[in-house]
């Protein structure tokens, strides 16, 4: 015994010589923004960065560590002595299989884990394809229409005269539809700063409330980085003839041009700075149209320590622009307005944005964000409005690491002041309180399970003396209780199968209960009875990684179903000779989608690709028995809802050799068979559509010359000179020639 432990008193020393201690910071290699909860281990020990992304590890000399983050590279160095003061720099993952979205759950995380349906828009194509507005670049993510303003998602809405979305549109993270209409105001969005959009497909009101029936798409602008970055843009194009001689325009040359500028720089350490600004001119195609847009922004986040963030961001947007509602004719008017359908607009909106961030001693994330959305419509037919939206949410996120659970949990306050003419000049008020929670939580390292509810208020106020054709306001408020829930289990690596179910609720908007308006020999008229709609949506889906021979990528495939209750649409009253926004009664949408975004590689030479072809089949749930729906259809003996495609087919392919970049984009669309039937006598839209019932295809072609600092792209929009339309009485630019010139400074 006493030789025992004699061995074990002279090995001690070497036992604890053997063991070294390595203490430092992960960050962000290019912010340097410390990485909280980042992973440091051995095969025999682990730990997590803290607030500030300080760690603590013993381990054995000379033992390889992994420093690891989702969505960042991994880097594994070997130590054979202690250190302190590490800087660990970890940069973002390049790799297409690791995209992080934080749209679903709220908290960052692989969008291969996501238990729904979620498709990342590349900033490359909104860069690469020289957009104007965001708008022009979302209609290539497979599902996903714009129909005169208005999104549309896996045939969810249809044309709606831009009134109530039932796709919610964010701005890092808060709304920015116009409160009063819920309209998305695209052109507010900065397109010269976006580092990611994310569109998500399905009911997602459990966790973003009201308008967000249908979908999200929501829209991340860029950060500073280490280095200070300046990027100047300009671009233009002008308007080739439409394919038929016989459709006259009164503008010789046609033409666009903008300006933009963003400058992203680190002040300090813990101070970072974004300015941005953009300037549009558009002569248009079709007459009395043009467009003069201004915006000018900034961004700010100011970290006092490692625990606290403050960030203001604000922009203002300032435009002067004319369109038309219908065209005048179909033979040779295609682009000159019917009678009192022009509207010419100015247009102020001014968008404030103060949040602050802060994790508490126990790892535990508080954010407080709050938005101050302010607009002025000035329009020219008795339709000028204003409004103000005053939105606030806090969030709280815990993560349980000993449960492998995460909880995200919410307040929020939305306050509506508006005032119109669209509505006898008199000032409504509403105000919209959410509380929300949402648990994900992982079984076996393969199942994850997602459940989550939200119980949401609506008030709106009516002065007392206002009275529309003798009818009570009915419905000033409502509440209800929204439930989602999901699981995605992992088979393989990158091979991921989900299931979900998510209900769906939206409150009327103001301009849809009491919008009294006229256009051409039109009117729309106020329903005050208008009640909400609710609905739901499931989807089994798989999304399968791919990561050989040269490819890389993913391969998505979903079937789904949506219903709706009560569902609002504008319908033509014959004896008003009117539109009013009614409840139709119930709906359902059924359909499959399959997409594809990866890079395959030739050689060298990358060719990327992003799209894919979605089906769907939307239907009145009794249509037989609704005279009110079956006297608005122009095919009645067709049950199909209004302005729906059934088949939509996107494709946008990329190939990159040596300094130049090839691009070739496809978008294909089938006919939509039913509209109101009002418009098919309006204009000879109806005999329009006899000569053009089988929907549209338009292709693209660009090419970029890639120097150091500098980028030059010429692009053929609508290379074939494809004529169509994207709603009734509207028709679409012809082909196009483009060009865009980008210089940065680093």
């Amino acid at each position: 015994m006493r030789i025992f432990f004699t061995w074990i008193v002279a090995l001690c020393p070497l036992f604890l010589l053997s063991q070294i201690n390595i203490q430092g910071k992960i960050i962000d290699a290019g912010t340097n923004e410390p990485l909280v909860g980042a992973t440091i281990s051995t095969d025999q020990a682990g730990e997590v960065s803290d607030l500030d992304g300080s760690f603590s590890l013993s381990i054995e000399r000379g033992t390889d560590v992994t420093f690891s983050y989702l969505g960042y590279d991994d880097i594994v160095r070997n130590y054979t002595s202690s250190e302190s003061g590490l800087v660990i720099g970890l940069k973002p993952k390049e790799n297409i299989l690791d995209i992080a979205t934080v749209t679903s759950s709220r908290y960052e995380q692989n969008i291969s884990e996501s238990t729904v349906s979620i498709d990342i828009l590349p900033a490359r194509l909104i860069e690469n394809t020289a957009a104007t507005t965001i708008s022009d670049v979302l209609i290539k993510v497979p599902g996903v229409q714009i129909l005169d303003g208005q999104a549309n998602i896996r045939g969810g809405s249809g044309f709606s005269f831009g009134a109530g979305s039932r796709v919610m549109l964010l701005l890092n993270d808060m709304p920015i539809l116009q409160p009063d209409a819920g309209f998305a105001s695209w052109n507010d969005i900065p397109v010269e700063n976006i580092s990611q959009v994310e569109v998500l497909k399905g009911s997602a009101s459990a966790m973003y409330g009201t308008a967000a029936l249908n979908g999200i798409i929501n829209i991340r602008t860029k950060y500073a980085t280490s280095d200070p970055e300046t990027v100047i843009s300009v671009g233009g194009r002008v308007y080739d003839s439409h394919s038929r001689p016989e459709i006259e325009r009164s503008t010789d040359t046609p033409f666009e041009y903008f300006i933009s500028g963003v400058h992203r720089s680190k002040l300090t350490d813990n101070l970072d700075l974004v300015v941005n600004g953009y300037l549009f001119d558009q002569e248009s195609f079709a007459d009395s149209t043009f467009q003069n847009r201004a915006r000018l922004g900034f961004s700010t986040r100011y970290r006092p320590t490692d625990r606290l963030s403050l960030s203001l961001s604000a922009m203002i947007n300032l435009a002067d622009n004319s369109s038309f509602f219908l065209w005048d004719n179909y033979e040779e008017g295609n682009l000159t307005p019917f009678q009192n359908t022009v509207s010419k607009t100015k247009n102020q909106r001014i968008v404030i944005d103060p949040v602050v961030t802060y994790f508490d001693k126990s790892n535990n994330k508080h954010k407080l964000q709050t938005r101050l959305y302010l607009l002025d419509n000035d329009n020219s037919l008795n339709q000028s409005n204003s409004s103000a939206n005053v939105y606030t949410e806090y969030q709280f996120q815990k993560e349980l690491k000993d449960w492998d659970t995460n909880l995200t949990m919410g307040l929020v306050n939305q306050y509506l002041s508006t005032d119109s003419e669209l509505f006898s000049d008199v000032k409504f008020t509403s105000y919209n309180l959410g509380a929300y929670a949402e648990l994900d939580k992982r079984f076996f390292n393969r199942l994850k399970l997602s459940i989550g509810g939200r119980y949401e208020y609506n008030n709106l106020n009516v002065p007392e003396d206002f009275v529309i054709d003798s009818l009570a306001v009915t419905g000033k408020s409502d509440g209800a209780f929204i439930f989602k829930t999901g699981l995605n289990y992992s088979l393989a690596e990158y091979s991921h199968i989900r299931a979900s179910f998510g209900q769906g609720y939206r409150f009327p908007t103001v301009v849809e209960r009491f919008i009294s308006t006229t256009f051409g020999n039109l009117a729309i008229r106020s329903n005050p009875s208008l009640l909400p709609e609710t609905g739901w949506t499931s989807e089994i889906g798989i999304k399968q990684g791919f990561d050989l021979l040269g490819f890389k990528g993913f391969l998505d495939l979903a079937v789904f179903r949506q219903e709706y209750e009560n569902m609002m649409e504008f319908v033509f009253l014959i004896p008003d000779f009117a539109f009013q926004s009614q409840n139709v009664g119930d709906t359902e949408i059924n359909g499959l989608e399959v997409g594809v975004m990866g890079e395959l590689y030739a050689g060298r030479f990358p060719i990327r690709l992003f799209g894919g072809y979605t089906y769907v089949d939307p239907r009145y749930k009794d249509l037989e028995n609704n005279d009110r729906v079956l006297g608005s259809l122009s095919e009645p003996d067709q049950n199909i809802l209004k302005y729906r495609s059934k088949h939509l087919f996107k494709m946008d392919v990329e190939a990159s050799i040596d300094k130049f970049t090839f691009g070739l984009a496809a978008n294909t669309v089938s006919n939509a068979v039913n509209i109101d039937n009002i418009l098919e006598i309006v204009g000879g839209i109806g005999q329009y559509r006899d000569l053009n019932n089988q929907g549209y295809m338009v292709a693209d072609l660009r090419l970029a010359l890639n120097l150091e600092r500098t980028t030059f792209s010429l692009l053929l929009n609508n290379v074939l000179n494809e004529e169509y339309t994207v709603r009734p009485g509207e028709l679409e630019a012809p082909r196009n020639y483009g060009f865009k010139l980008e210089y940065k400074i680093q």
